[in-house]
C-alpha cells in the first residue's frame, strides 16, 4: 500500500504588510514549470507515477531533496516501509503543503487468515512507524551543509522555516515575526491499498464515506483509507477516485479557511477600512490587501460549497474557532468587505460553527466540546442562536442524568445553598423536553459557578464547556 503524509500550513502573509516579502506568484507557475525551482528545496518535478497520481490532484510539485533527505528502509516482523517521494507545493495564496509518500509492504501474511488482509490496526501501526522515521534535515552553518536527524512527527517546525525561506523574496527579509503569520493545519494521511490487497473493514463501518473510501481520526491526523472494492469496474474506480480527491482537497481547504478566520478574529489580519478621503489618489496598500482577502474568501467559500454539493456522502470536518462566533462575524463586518463577500463569510461561519466530526465521540466546534473517552475540548464556543445537533442532544441528556445522580449523592452527604441551587437547576434540565438542547442548557446556566466547578469535577464535558463559555471563565 501507499501512504501519503500531508503536512500543510495556512500562510496569511499575503493579507498583511508582509506580502511585500513574498516571491511573485509568477515564479511558481509558467508554461515550462519544470524549469522552476524552490529556494533551499529543489526543482519542479512532474508527477509521473500513475499509481500515485490517481489519488492526488496536483501533477506538479517541487522536490524537497535540498531541504531534507529521506530515511533508510524501515523493517520489522510486520512490515517494510520505503520512502517513495518527498514534495512541496505553495499555491501562491494561502496553502503550503509538504507531502511524503511511502510504500508499505506486509512481511507476514500467514498470520492473517485473509491472505494479506489489512485492518485498521495494521494501518495505524504503519502510520506510527512512518511518523517516527528519522529524516536528515539539511541546513547551512559557516558555509557548510549540516545534516541533523529529525523524526517526521517533529519535523513540522522545520518545515515551516523551510517554507518561509522558499517563498521569501530575499533572505535578508526573513524575520522572526513571519512565523506568527503561518498556522499549522491538522495533518492529513491518505492510505491507498493496491487492488491485490484485501481490507478487513472491521470497526470502520461507522466512518465510511463512499464505497471503497473510509475516513477516521487517529492521534496523528485525519486518515483517508482507500481500497478497491471487490468486483469494481473501471467506472466505479474512476468515480471513487474523484470522490477521494474531492474529500482530500475539501479537508485542507477547510483547514486553511478556518485558520484565516481565526487570524481575523485575533487581529493578526488587521486591515483598516478604506480611506474615502483619498479619492483619486489610487488604491492604497490597505485597499490592495483588502481586495486580496475579498477574492480569497469569495473564491474559497464558493469552491467549498460547490465541492460539498458534489459529495455522495457528507463529510464532517472539525471546525474550531478561537473567538466567539458573533465577535468573529462583527470583525468581518469591520473589515469593510464588499457586502456579498461579508455575507457569504458570515453565513459560512454561522453554518460551520456547529459542524461535528465523524465519530460521535469526537464532537467538536460550535456549541459543544469533545465528548467520550480520552478527549479534550479546546477553543470551544457556544452560540444559543444555533440548535444542537441530534447526537449532541443525546450526549447532553446523558450528562444531565449523570450530573443529577452525583448531585443527589453530594446533597445526601451535606447540603448548602449552592448545592440546593445546583440541584434545582439540574432537576429542571432533567425534566425539560429531551429534544430541546438549548432549553436544557439554559436551565444548567442557573446553577452558577458552583455547578461549573462540580461539573468539571464529575467530568461532564458538554456542561462544563457551556457554563465556562457563558460565564466567561478561563
Amino acid at each position: 500500500m501507499f501512504v501519503f503524509v500531508q503536512c500543510s500550513f495556512t500562510d496569511v502573509r499575503t493579507f498583511t504588510s508582509e506580502h511585500n516579502t513574498l516571491l511573485d506568484r509568477t515564479k511558481w507557475e509558467s508554461p515550462t514549470p519544470t524549469k522552476n525551482f524552490a529556494r533551499n528545496l529543489g526543482v519542479c518535478v512532474n508527477r509521473k507515477d500513475l499509481t500515485v497520481r490517481g489519488f492526488i490532484p496536483e501533477n506538479y510539485f517541487f522536490s524537497s531533496r535540498n531541504g531534507f533527505r529521506s530515511p533508510k528502509v524501515f523493517k520489522d516482523d510486520a512490515m517494510s516501509i520505503m520512502s517513495h517521494y518527498n514534495h512541496y507545493l505553495f499555491d501562491g495564496s494561502v496553502l503550503a503543503k509538504f507531502e511524503f509518500i511511502f510504500k508499505v509492504l506486509r512481511n507476514n501474511t500467514s498470520a492473517n487468515p485473509k491472505q494479506g488482509g489489512i485492518n485498521k490496526k495494521f494501518v495505524d501501526d504503519a502510520i506510527a512507524n512512518i511518523m517516527n522515521l528519522e529524516f536528515n534535515l539539511l541546513t547551512r552553518a559557516a558555509g557548510q551543509k549540516v545534516s541533523t536527524p529529525c523524526p517526521l512527527q517533529k519535523l513540522s517546525v522545520s518545515l515551516k522555516e523551510l517554507h518561509i525561506r522558499a517563498t521569501t523574496r530575499k533572505p535578508k527579509l526573513i524575520r522572526q515575526e513571519q512565523s506568527g503569520l503561518i498556522a499549522k493545519n491538522q495533518n492529513q494521511i491518505i492510505v491507498s491499498l493496491e487492488p491485490k490487497e484485501k481490507l478487513d473493514t472491521g470497526n470502520l463501518q461507522t466512518s465510511k464515506i463512499a464505497d471503497g473510501c473510509y475516513s477516521y481520526f487517529n492521534k496523528e491526523a485525519k486518515v483517508l483509507l482507500l481500497h478497491y472494492p471487490e468486483g469494481s469496474g473501471e467506472a466505479e474506480l474512476n468515480a471513487n477516485r474523484n470522490q477521494r480527491i474531492l474529500h482530500s482537497r475539501l479537508f485542507i481547504e477547510k483547514e486553511c479557511l478556518n485558520n484565516v478566520f481565526a487570524f481575523i478574529g485575533k487581529n493578526v489580519i488587521d486591515i483598516k477600512p478604506k480611506d474615502l478621503t483619498q479619492v483619486g489618489t489610487g488604491p492604497s496598500e490597505n485597499d490592495e490587501i483588502n481586495d486580496r482577502l475579498q477574492k480569497y474568501l469569495d473564491n474559497r467559500i464558493k469552491r467549498i460549497s460547490d465541492w460539498e454539493q458534489l459529495k455522495t456522502t457528507a463529510i464532517k470536518i472539525e471546525i474550531k474557532y478561537q473567538d466567539d462566533v458573533d465577535q468573529l462575524k462583527n470583525r468581518i463586518s469591520e473589515l469593510n468587505l464588499r457586502k456579498t463577500v461579508a455575507n457569504i463569510s458570515q453565513q459560512y461561519i454561522q453554518i460551520n460553527h456547529t459542524e461535528i466530526m465523524e465519530s460521535k465521540f469526537n464532537i467538536s466546534g460550535g456549541q459543544i466540546g469533545q465528548v467520550g473517552d480520552n478527549t479534550t475540548a479546546t477553543g470551544t464556543v457556544f452560540n444559543q442562536n444555533v440548535p444542537l445537533q441530534p447526537d449532541q442532544v443525546v450526549a447532553l441528556n446523558e450528562e444531565v442524568s449523570r450530573l443529577l445522580a452525583e448531585l443527589n449523592k453530594k446533597k445526601a452527604a451535606g447540603t448548602s445553598p449552592e448545592i440546593e441551587k445546583a440541584v434545582e437547576a439540574v432537576t429542571k434540565a432533567d425534566q425539560e423536553d429531551k429534544k430541546d438542547g438549548n432549553k436544557i442548557l439554559e436551565h444548567l446556566k442557573a446553577g452558577g459557578k458552583w455547578l461549573f466547578d462540580f461539573a468539571k469535577e464529575v467530568g461532564v464535558k458538554i456542561t462544563t464547556e457551556y457554563l465556562k463559555s457563558q460565564m466567561g471563565l478561563p
